[in-house]
């Protein structure tokens, strides 16, 4: 029996086979996916001051989430969190030397997978697949407004 094509099942398929090897590749370095994800966002937005608040917009994720995310990085000495010198009370994220070396080390295996994932496709296929993808997420986030509205 020959299963229909089905959007949302490829895409969740897709995203559990990312995570699972993401995850065995940064197993070695002591991190999840989510944790490879967010440390390396910090490192590169930091400069600005980036807030728990910001890594809750940036990745749609709940507060206690992201407070659980960063609590880990933390326990592990590669994320601290320093007082804002323009608000005592919000917390900027910092990235240790000891993140950014681990960074450093998994940079090069997130632009390998980009690769792989790529694999096949030719510049001109890659750049439509981006630009379907931006807007099968418009669609969603647009379907989420009118959804939100219904209330």
């Amino acid at each position: 029996m020959q299963q229909e094509r089905n959007l949302q099942h490829q895409f969740r398929m897709i995203g559990l086979m990312m995570k699972i090897s993401a995850d065995k590749k940064l197993e070695s370095l002591g991190l999840t996916i989510e944790q490879g994800l967010a440390i390396r966002y910090i490192d590169g937005h930091e400069e600005g001051g980036l807030s728990q608040k910001d890594l809750e917009n940036t990745f749609n994720r709940k507060g206690s989430s992201i407070s659980s995310l960063v609590n880990n990085l933390e326990k592990k000495a590669l994320v601290v969190r320093k007082a804002d010198p323009k608000d005592d009370r919000r917390k900027l994220l910092r990235v240790t030397p000891a993140g950014k070396e681990l960074v450093g080390a998994f940079e090069q295996y997130f632009e390998e997978f980009e690769h792989t994932l790529l694999n096949g496709f030719t510049a001109d296929e890659a750049n439509l697949l981006f630009r379907f993808l931006e807007r099968i997420e418009a669609n969603i986030n647009e379907d989420k407004i009118t959804f939100d509205r219904r209330r």
